[in-house]
C-alpha cells in the first residue's frame, strides 16, 4: 500500500502565521483551522478583544498557539475533534487548544438541530417537509446513512496511512471536492454500493496524488470497518454531510433555489444559535479560559 503521503500546495507555516500578527494588538488571538470556521465564530466573539485567525489546518493551529504564547501574547485555538476519540494520534495537545464536541463544527450544528432553521430559510414553500411526509423519512437520516460509508473509508485511510485524499487544493488555495453524485444511483439518488464508493474515490484521488491505491487494497479493510459501531456525531464528517445534503435537496426534494453546497454551508453557520453553542463543552472550556485570564471573549 502506498504510504508516501500526498502534500497539496504549500500552506503558511505556524511561524509565518504568528509573525503576521498585529504587534500592537493586546487582546486574545483566536486561532481556527480555516476561513469557514472564522465565518461561524465571528457571530459569537467580541471583535474588540478577540482577533480570529485562520491557520490552515489542525497542526498549524496547535503550533501557532505555542508560538504566540512564547511571544508573550494571549491566545487560544479551536480544532476539529476529527477521529481523535477513535484513533488518537498521541500528540500532546496544548492546554490552550480546545476540540469540538463532535467531529467538527458542522456536526455540532447538525447535532443541535439548528440546521433546520437554515433549511427552512432556503425552502420557503416547505418542499423538504412534503418530501419527508410523502416518503415517511427524515432527509437528515438519509444523509447520515450515506455519509457513514464515506466516514468508514476516511477512517481506514487514517488508520492505514493510505495515499487517498478527499479534497484537492488549487494554486489559489481553494479546495475542490469529489462530486458525490458519482456514488449515488442516477435515478433514485440512493447509495449504490461500497464497491462503487471505493472505486469512485480511488479513481478521483489517484488522479490528484498520482498514487496507485487500488480498490483491492481497500475492500477487505472496508468489510472489517463496516462491523464497527461509532457515535455518529463524533464519527461523521460535517462537510461530507453538507455535500450529500445539497445533492439530495437538489435531486430528491427538487429545491431549485439552492445554487451550491457553499451557500448551504454558510446558511448553517448563520443558523447556529448562541443558546446551542452555550450548551456545549467547547463553550464551557473557552469561557473558563476567559474568566481565568480576565478577558472577554464572547459578545
Amino acid at each position: 500500500m502506498s504510504k508516501k503521503g500526498y502534500v497539496p500546495n504549500r500552506l503558511p507555516s505556524a511561524n509565518q502565521v504568528a509573525a503576521s500578527q498585529n504587534k500592537t494588538f493586546r487582546g486574545c488571538y483566536f486561532y481556527v483551522e480555516g476561513s469557514t470556521d472564522s465565518c461561524m465564530w465571528r457571530n459569537f466573539l467580541d471583535d474588540k478583544n478577540v482577533k480570529i485567525v485562520a491557520c490552515n489546518g489542525w497542526k498549524n493551529v496547535v503550533e501557532t498557539v505555542s508560538k504566540t504564547l512564547a511571544d508573550g501574547n494571549k491566545c487560544l485555538g479551536v480544532v476539529d475533534l476529527d477521529f481523535q476519540d477513535f484513533i488518537p494520534d498521541g500528540e500532546k495537545i496544548h492546554p490552550n487548544v480546545f476540540m469540538t464536541d463532535d467531529h467538527d463544527i458542522e456536526m455540532m450544528i447538525y447535532h443541535s438541530g439548528d440546521y433546520l432553521k437554515a433549511l427552512n430559510g432556503l425552502d420557503p414553500n416547505g418542499k423538504r417537509q412534503k418530501y419527508e411526509c410523502d416518503n415517511n423519512t427524515r432527509l437528515l437520516d438519509e444523509v447520515k446513512a450515506i455519509v457513514d460509508n464515506i466516514a468508514r473509508l476516511r477512517i481506514i485511510v487514517k488508520k492505514n496511512k493510505l495515499d487517498l485524499v478527499f479534497r484537492n487544493m488549487n494554486k489559489k488555495q481553494e479546495f475542490s471536492y469529489p462530486n458525490y453524485e458519482g456514488i449515488l444511483d442516477k435515478h433514485t439518488y440512493t447509495y449504490v454500493s461500497d464497491d462503487k464508493l471505493i472505486q469512485f474515490l480511488t479513481v478521483w484521488s489517484n488522479g490528484i496524488t498520482k498514487a496507485h491505491v487500488t480498490p483491492a487494497e481497500i475492500t477487505p479493510l472496508f468489510s472489517e470497518e463496516k462491523a464497527r459501531e461509532y457515535n455518529m456525531w463524533k464519527f461523521l464528517n460535517g462537510h461530507d454531510m453538507t455535500l450529500i445534503l445539497y445533492i439530495l435537496l437538489k435531486k430528491k426534494v427538487k429545491l431549485s433555489g439552492l445554487t451550491n453546497a457553499e451557500t448551504l454551508e454558510r446558511n448553517l453557520y448563520v443558523a447556529y444559535e448562541r443558546a446551542s453553542l452555550q450548551q456545549t463543552e467547547l463553550y464551557a472550556k473557552i469561557q473558563e479560559y476567559a474568566e481565568h485570564n480576565n478577558i472577554v471573549i464572547f459578545k
